[in-house]
């Protein structure tokens, strides 16, 4: 149920392999690169916010539910690095952040309690969240002129 949720269909294609990630690669500006993906983001977070509530929840009781959580948290974890790595290959990465500095900032920005809040919770509008995630996770990355 976790993977069916996250990937939107049950089709034996690996989410590296997938439509959306070939669109991120194919685009050269890093602030552009997360617009696609705060897209994708937010189709996915629609889709599983609230089975991976659930899912966290029974973690902290169900040993078999820990499992699949922690195999989730690492899977996200690892699709973030390599995310970052496209990011950092861009140049436009700040020069003091290096792939694992910046995989955990897209780790922590990607988290479904923050659809939840803003989302869920709070009523925000999609774009707004959307808007969010990039200006959140650009300021934190992105170089700018002033460094």
């Amino acid at each position: 149920m976790v993977d069916v949720t996250l990937a939107g269909d049950d089709e034996p294609v690996a989410l590296p392999d997938r439509p959306f990630v070939a669109e991120i690669r194919a685009l050269t500006d890093p602030r552009a690169k997360l617009v696609r993906y705060a897209r994708h983001l937010a189709e996915v977070n629609a889709r599983q916010a609230q089975v991976m509530l659930a899912l966290a929840g029974a973690a902290t009781a169900d040993p078999d539910a820990a499992e699949i959580w922690r195999k989730n948290v690492d899977d996200r974890r690892r699709g973030m690095a390599m995310f970052a790595a496209e990011l950092v290959g861009t140049g436009g990465v700040r020069p003091d952040l290096g792939v694992d500095q910046v995989a955990d900032i897209l780790w922590l920005a990607q988290d479904v309690r923050n659809y939840d809040w803003l989302v869920r919770q709070r009523g925000w509008a999609i774009e707004q969240y959307q808007r969010w995630y990039v200006d959140t996770v650009s300021g934190a990355i992105i170089a700018s002129a002033d460094l």
